[in-house]
């Protein structure tokens, strides 16, 4: 069940809405959405939302818990494990995590192939299905990186009494599906550097129209994309273009054409960094339609 206003919560937290613009309304079975107050024009600003209420790896807390070691080998682990870990971590502080008003009203339920008992999924032998789902490399990958950080740090991971909003127990298996689903289904793609520790600027959403739209990324690999996950790519600033020396200029062995050969070089990795994307939960943007092409984001620092 969906618990509060995440746009009130917005409100207080630091960001901003248009309370004369949007609105929320719930659907039955699909929980709370967005809803349209009055027609908007083109470029209309719906909600802006700090830098420093991106939920990601880098915002969270529970890295200043773990040893330096310890976040590092989380980090290293690859794929969105760490993301997940820090999404569990503050579903259990409760009242005590900065993002608890927005965390509380996203969906605890979903009726994904991952949730299917052993005797539905039989239904889908004979098909590719079943290789894609993926809950078997999940599993391994709680017990081989979560359990372990669970028994080192006990007193880190143990749920905050005002962490009453759920009904699967934190920290479990089912946790780290649930955690799972609502960041494959609801995240954003955005540059790096816009989600470091105390980062400036903000992400804001406006009505389509916008010259600057961004379209609807895919943000996972095709594993992913195959259990029907999506995710919105936030845009900051136009890619720059990469260099790419010419053949002729690596053969000759011109010494002058060779220092220019490792300056482009040097470009490309300097580009390669910039275009370094990571995924955030951005509260908020993940309840509007999820109508390809309609929504707008930006993000400004």
């Amino acid at each position: 069940m969906i618990q509060g206003n995440v746009l009130t919560w917005l409100g207080s937290a630091g960001g901003w809405y248009d309370e004369t613009a949007m609105g929320l309304q719930d659907y039955p079975g699909m929980g709370q959405g967005a809803v349209a107050l009055r027609d908007l024009e083109d470029d209309t600003l719906l909600f802006s939302v700090p830098s420093s209420l991106l939920l990601s790896a880098e915002h969270s807390d529970l890295r200043t818990h773990l040893s330096s070691a310890d976040w590092k080998d989380l980090v290293d682990a690859g794929g969105w494990t760490a993301l997940i870990m820090c999404m569990m971590w503050e579903d259990a502080q409760g009242e005590r995590s900065r993002w608890y008003g927005y965390l509380k009203t996203l969906p605890e339920r979903f009726d994904t192939p991952m949730f299917w008992s052993e005797d539905d999924l039989r239904w889908l032998e004979g098909t590719d299905i079943l290789s894609k789902v993926g809950k078997t490399s999940a599993e391994e990958t709680y017990k081989s990186q979560i359990v372990p950080l669970l028994q080192k740090y006990p007193e880190v991971f143990t749920p905050d009494p005002s962490a009453s909003h759920r009904t699967i127990p934190h920290f479990s298996v089912d946790d780290f599906h649930v955690q799972g689903s609502r960041m494959l289904s609801r995240s954003f793609s955005v540059p790096k550097d816009t989600v470091k520790p105390d980062p400036m600027g903000d992400v804001s959403m406006q009505s389509a129209g916008s010259d600057e739209s961004a379209d609807e990324g895919a943000a996972m690999d095709d594993r992913e994309a195959e259990k029907g996950s999506a995710a919105a790519q936030l845009v900051s600033e136009e890619e720059a273009p990469v260099v790419i020396p010419d053949e002729s200029q690596v053969e000759n062995g011109n010494d002058e054409e060779e220092e220019e050969d490792d300056h482009e070089d040097d470009d490309d990795d300097e580009d390669s960094e910039a275009d370094i994307e990571e995924e955030v939960m951005v509260p908020v943007a993940d309840i509007l339609n999820a109508a390809y092409g309609l929504d707008n984001v930006s993000s400004s620092r």
